[in-house]
């Protein structure tokens, strides 16, 4: 499968515009939370994290990126070979 580079380059911007306003939304949605309120809500993501089963310690982020990202190009690219048959 190719992808048309007006096609990528639409997704990219749409994406930039969509994560634009959510980062406005969130910057007035927790601006406007009392401390009481903050705490409730970083103690209900730890709880999340957590219950999850999250593994402990995380590790480097940036060597968990590298990760994600080639385990990603790994799935794309074994998505455009089946596209190829």
């Amino acid at each position: 499968m190719k992808l048309k580079k007006a096609d990528v380059v639409r997704f990219v911007q749409g994406h930039r515009a969509a994560n634009a306003v959510t980062a406005q939304e969130r910057i007035q949605r927790l601006s406007r939370l009392t401390v009481e309120e903050a705490r409730r809500e970083y103690d209900a993501l730890c709880a999340i994290w957590y219950e999850s089963g999250a593994p402990q310690p995380l590790g480097d982020p940036e060597e968990r990126r590298k990760e994600f990202l080639v385990e990603r190009r790994r799935r794309l690219d074994a998505l455009a070979r089946r596209g190829q048959r």
